[in-house]
Formats: structure tokens, sequence, C-alpha cells
């Protein structure tokens, strides 16, 4: 499957007072991506315009973490005024409110990382009417995940490496490490996304609300936030999305999440990790459109 040259465009809307960017490419059903933890909407685009022919696709950037704004315009952003991270509950009634202000019809709603467990979240607590989930190496799964991420939430440490990263061979340093981590195979990581994650670590602001999103998931011990004894009350039909070498989270939650869902089903994906719609889009596309296309 190879991506379609329908544009994918970048737009802006206000969501309870806040301005946010969000994507949207194609023309169809309804599809909703929501970002992980140091990420964007931008990190979407390869599957977006492999999906564009038969889906109107949106990604949206979530509130904390970046995006553009008119001049001008003051947007009240709680992540960025010091509030702190509204966790999974408040994102969840972000996404609902977003879902609401574009009048999306039903879509399915996927997530990435921390934007799986907000997507389970959403489906679980907020009345929102959806077809169905994709959770693509999703977080609250289980608690344990890499000790990198651990260590990044002890005081001092963490704050010192954002610092570090707002400053050009930071960020560079930061992007060049994160690969390894995140890429199953990080000799071939795309050149967009490193890029794209040099770009936004030189934004102080950026790289705030990740950390303070990190420690709101994770502790020295693990994950904080794990909705693994909810998930037999979901009844969505849901498409679990894991690469076999995630070294972030472990594959392992992906099947114990499954065998407690009622309509789930794990799609494996070999010699993946954690990032595999950026790694290969078009074997995540294909793994997509069987499970849409089942759905319409």
């Amino acid at each position: 499957m190879t991506a379609s040259t329908t544009a994918v465009e970048r737009h802006l809307v206000s969501v309870d007072g806040t301005q946010v960017e969000y994507l949207v490419a194609g023309a169809g059903p309804d599809v909703l991506l929501l970002h992980g933890i140091g990420e964007s909407a931008d990190g979407w685009r390869p599957l977006m315009t492999r999906l564009a022919p038969w889906y109107r696709v949106s990604a949206v950037t979530l509130p904390g973490f970046g995006g553009l704004r008119p001049a001008g315009v003051a947007a009240r952003n709680p992540a960025r005024e010091g509030g702190g991270d509204p966790g999974p509950d408040g994102f969840a009634r972000f996404v609902r409110a977003f879902i609401m202000a574009r009048e999306l019809d039903r879509p399915v709603l996927g997530g990435h990382s921390r934007g799986g467990l907000i997507a389970l979240r959403t489906a679980l607590d907020q009345p929102v009417d959806l077809r169905g989930l994709v959770l693509i190496a999703a977080a609250g799964l289980g608690h344990e995940v890499t000790p990198v991420l651990r260590a990044a939430t002890v005081p001092v440490v963490g704050d010192l490496a954002a610092e570090l990263a707002r400053y050009r061979p930071g960020a560079m340093l930061r992007a060049a490490s994160k690969a390894p981590m995140v890429f199953g195979r990080p000799w071939r990581v795309p050149q967009a996304w490193l890029a794209d994650q040099y770009r936004r670590a030189l934004d102080g602001q950026f790289l705030a609300a990740t950390l303070r999103s990190l420690r709101a998931q994770v502790g020295v011990w693990g994950q904080r936030q794990v909705v693994r004894d909810e998930l037999s009350a979901l009844s969505l039909p849901t498409l679990v999305l894991w690469g076999t070498s995630d070294r972030v989270v472990p594959l392992a939650h992906g099947r114990a999440a499954v065998a407690r869902m009622p309509a789930g089903r794990l799609r494996v994906l070999d010699g993946l990790g954690h990032l595999p719609q950026v790694e290969d889009p078009d074997r995540v596309a294909m793994e997509l459109r069987g499970f849409l296309d089942a759905l319409r």
C-alpha cells in the first residue's frame, strides 16, 4: 500500500476556549487519531496519506503539545500555563469536545501509547458514539515500562534533560537518542520524524508538556494509571497493534488486554518498535484497512 496524493491539510479549531491544531485528509467515514507523549499530530502523516483514499482521517495535537495559533489570539491552555497535565480523564473530555466541535460522525478512535490510554478513557467514560477503537502500543494496560522513562520522572534528572534539549545540540541529541528506544530498526528512522522531533524540542513549552505528561503516567515503579481491570466493560470492536521489538512497553500488555476485551483482537507486527505507524506505515495501514472496512 502506497501513500496517496491526497493533501494533508493543517487547521485550527477552538475547543472549550483553547485553540488546537489538527490535520485532516481524505473523505469517507471518520477516523480520529491521538498521539502519545513527546509526539504530535504530524507523526500520523504517513498513515493518513495511506488511508485518505477511503476515509476522512483527522489527527489532533493535544493541548500543550504545540501547534499554531492565529496572530493575536491568546488561547487558554492549562497545560501550558503551569496547570499541570490534565491526565487521561481530562484529555478524554477534550477528545469528546473535539469530536463535537468538528462534527465527526461516529468516528473510529485510534491512539498511540498514552494516546491509546486517552482513547480507552474516552470510550469507557465519555458519552460519545464511536464505531470502534484502534490501540497502538497503548499505555495503561500494565505497570511495566522502559527504565529510561522511569528515570526521566526523577526530579532534577528529567528537568535537566528537558533544559538541555531546548538548545540545538541538545535537541539533536534528544532526537538521535530517542530513535533506538522507539524504533525496532533505528538505522532506518525516517528523516521527517527526526526533523520534527528536533524542531519541537526547541519549543520549551512542548518539552515542559512532555515531561508533565510523562510524570502523570509514569513513576519510578512504572505506569501509574492502568485500566486493565476495566476492559471487560469495553464492548466496542477494538484492534490492538503491537510491535515485537517494542522497547518501551511490552507486547505482553497487548496480549493480556485483548484476553479481557469482549470484541478485541491483537495483530502483532514483527520487527517493529514502539512507533509502528512511523516505522512501517504501509504495514499498519494494511492492518487498519482490514479492520476499518469491516466496520462499514
